[in-house]
């Protein structure tokens, strides 16, 4: 499926799961290859952007030390800012909150009851704020893959993604001004299945 049709996914996930009445909020779902950001009000999305910044591509093209360098992680940054700035223009926009999905995602939240010292069970609803998401980059660009594969919370298929990911996630917070990340853990796989109920509901009241 297209990019845009992921995003239109985690949207019905997200509606399913969140009260969104009265509040401007933004979605982002990150995958391998790309990453999904929608804009909304209410239940009126306002618009889809479709970015080649997933979490795989971004760690082949620009992480290849171990730990990441420094001269890597501002080549990255600054490749993430400049797609957005490119991209998504939002000025102004200014949500309330960010709604997340995808492995990315899940993995802050987990990361973020670790350091809070909190029982590690279900992140979904999970609030995060972007100054923990800050606090949590700067403690993972220092690690080596082996001592990130010894956190409690980050599954092993996320070892070399996790960095690429985190930054997406501070900047694309910092480009559109939210300060809290809610945390949605069923998103795109969730939106199909309610998708798929409401063609089988239309197909039976034909």
């Amino acid at each position: 499926i297209t990019g845009e049709e992921e995003a239109l996914l985690a949207v019905l996930s997200a509606q399913q799961n969140f009260n969104l009445s009265n509040n401007r909020y933004a979605l982002l779902d990150i995958g391998g290859g790309s990453a999904e950001i929608v804009t909304a009000m209410r239940r009126l999305l306002e618009n889809v952007y479709s970015l080649d910044l997933g979490t795989v591509r971004m760690a082949e093209e620009f992480i290849t030390s171990d730990p990441v360098s420094a001269d890597q992680y501002r080549k990255l940054k600054n490749h993430i800012k400049k797609q957005l700035r490119i991209k998504v223009n939002e000025e102004g926009f200014a949500p309330a909150w960010i709604i997340g999905s995808g492995g990315t995602i899940t993995s802050i939240g987990h990361l973020v009851k670790t350091m809070r010292g909190e029982k590690y069970d279900s992140v979904h609803g999970y609030e995060v704020r972007r100054s923990e998401i800050v606090h949590l980059l700067a403690m993972l660009v220092r690690t080596t893959g082996k001592e990130r594969r010894n956190l409690a919370g980050l599954s092993p298929d996320r070892i070399d993604l996790i960095i690429p990911g985190i930054v997406l996630v501070n900047q694309v917070m910092k480009h559109l001004g939210a300060n809290v990340l809610r945390i949605n853990e069923r998103g795109i796989r969730e939106g199909l299945i309610i998708r798929s109920l409401e063609n089988q509901r239309i197909g039976t009241n034909k």
